[in-house]
């Protein structure tokens, strides 16, 4: 299936490991392989939710105020957002349709997917080259500024027109390019949003940009919250 496929691993996922090949069209993409077993072991640590919730009480006695948040309906949301991580071919319809949407877009870049080389342990998709954090964060701000507007515009964007978040936002997954545009990586975990819900996120953000703390806080328990 690959014309060229580098056993050395391009870099570490958090459940598998990516390589580069080369299709035989000459095409460069990159193929993320899981771990054999860790779906089992995974699954079967998710499955105690019980023991989960209580790690959540635990850690929300060191924040007094999230104390009205349901810890129970919380663990059963984490186990479901991890547990569909497992599975790599949710992770191509979620990578695909944000591509779909992003296609074209002047500072939005989404890996399209390539499913006929993706099973549920195997994850195909066009190879991105771009800076890694640790080399963008030296940039000069100029460009640094450029790059935090699309990271902020693409997950506005996201939330608000398409009712989709990637929930695993840490720096690992974006590639920075030179022409201020960024790459977007890793769609494992989504959480999908109704308007309903998307309205109340946005209610958030206004109360953080105004320093509202007591309207975040009780927003929690709020009907759409």
């Amino acid at each position: 299936m690959f014309a060229e496929f580098n056993p050395h691993p391009l870099a570490a996922a958090s459940i598998g490991q990516v390589h580069a090949a080369t299709l035989p069209d000459g095409r460069r993409v990159a193929v993320k392989v899981q771990y054999p077993g860790v779906d089992k072991a995974i699954r079967a640590d998710l499955a105690n939710t019980e023991l989960l919730a209580t790690f959540l009480r635990l850690l929300f006695t060191v924040v007094p105020s999230l104390t009205r948040i349901d810890v129970r309906e919380l663990a059963r949301e984490v186990s479901d957002r991890i547990g569909e991580e497992i599975d790599y071919r949710i992770e191509a319809t979620n990578q695909q349709e944000f591509a779909d949407a992003y296609r074209g877009h002047p500072f939005i870049r989404i890996p399209e997917i390539l499913p006929e080389l993706s099973t549920r342990r195997v994850l195909s998709m066009e190879l991105v080259d771009g800076l890694r954090y640790s080399k963008a964060a030296r940039a000069e701000q100029q460009l640094r500024d450029s790059w935090g507007e699309v990271v902020f515009r693409f997950f506005g964007d996201s939330l608000y027109r398409l009712g989709l978040m990637n929930t695993d936002p840490h720096p690992g997954n974006y590639l920075f390019h030179p022409d201020g545009t960024v790459s977007f990586l890793d769609f494992g975990c989504v959480k999908r949003f109704t308007d309903v819900q998307a309205r109340t996120m946005s209610g958030f953000l206004q109360r953080t940009v105004d320093q509202d703390r007591n309207g975040c806080i009780s927003g929690v328990s709020s009907p759409g919250g």
